[in-house]
């Protein structure tokens, strides 16, 4: 699998749109970092049909999604966030994946409420990167600065050796997700993946991590490694337990 040097994190909104993207030789600092409107007033569909049309259209970020190897979208459940990660997807569907809040939330060690979530995860960022901004709203920048890292970590565990942990400062230098791995014993097992190099159905090994104290209580992760269809690439993924 071609390792991925350039990842784009994207978390879709309207009011607040984040874009992060991070290259592999350097996840302290981010070399594009935005949070904006995609357009301003009172919602409608075909507004934001046409906000998010000539978003893709301007030369910076075509210039910065054709330039990615990755692009880490946050799935999302509200119909309208769910249509502008379309509209991504549909341009630059061979590069890109989506991952739920819950899964980078494990693989980072966060909270899994809402609010917990958003706080810790400014916290973390802020360990391991200089925020663009001093005041205001920071959770999604967060937000996306975590999907460009997930992408690069969860493919190439040896990028986060440097990383500040979320629980205490320490360094992750080991493993994946920063920790030693073990087989989970649950065997391969079939299972059906959104995004990837060919949206195949693909074939998955589990591999239990350790993972650290979030919201008062131990949680596991597993990462799964992914070989889809016919095609020789491959990807991963995380869910937490």
């Amino acid at each position: 699998m071609k390792v991925a040097r350039r990842v784009v994190g994207i978390d879709a909104g309207y009011v607040n749109f984040a874009v992060c993207a991070i290259d592999a030789d350097n996840f302290h600092r981010p070399f594009y970092w935005k949070n904006s409107a995609l357009f301003k007033g009172e919602f409608s569909q075909k507004k934001l049909r046409l906000a998010i049309f000539n978003w893709l259209e301007t030369d910076e970020v075509r210039g910065l999604l054709e330039g990615a190897d990755q692009i880490v979208l946050e799935e999302q459940m509200v119909m309208k966030f769910q249509a502008v990660n379309h509209f991504i997807m549909s341009r630059y569907f061979d590069k890109t994946i989506t991952v739920w809040p819950k899964t980078h939330a494990v693989f980072f060690g966060l909270s899994l409420d809402r609010k917990s979530k958003k706080k810790e995860a400014v916290d973390l960022v802020g360990r391991n990167a200089v925020l663009p901004i001093k005041k205001g709203k920071k959770d999604d920048l967060a937000d996306a600065y975590l999907l460009a890292a997930y992408g690069h970590f969860v493919n190439n565990p040896k990028l986060k050796e440097g990383w500040l942990d979320v629980n205490n400062g320490g360094t992750n230098q080991t493993g994946r997700g920063g920790q030693s791995g073990r087989k989970s014993g649950r065997g391969d097992f079939d299972v059906d993946v959104v995004g990837g190099p060919d949206n195949k159905r693909a074939r998955a090994v589990p591999v239990t991590v350790p993972g650290s104290v979030a919201g008062g209580r131990r949680i596991d992760f597993s990462v799964f490694e992914f070989s889809a269809g016919d095609s020789d690439s491959s990807f991963s993924s995380a869910i937490g337990f």
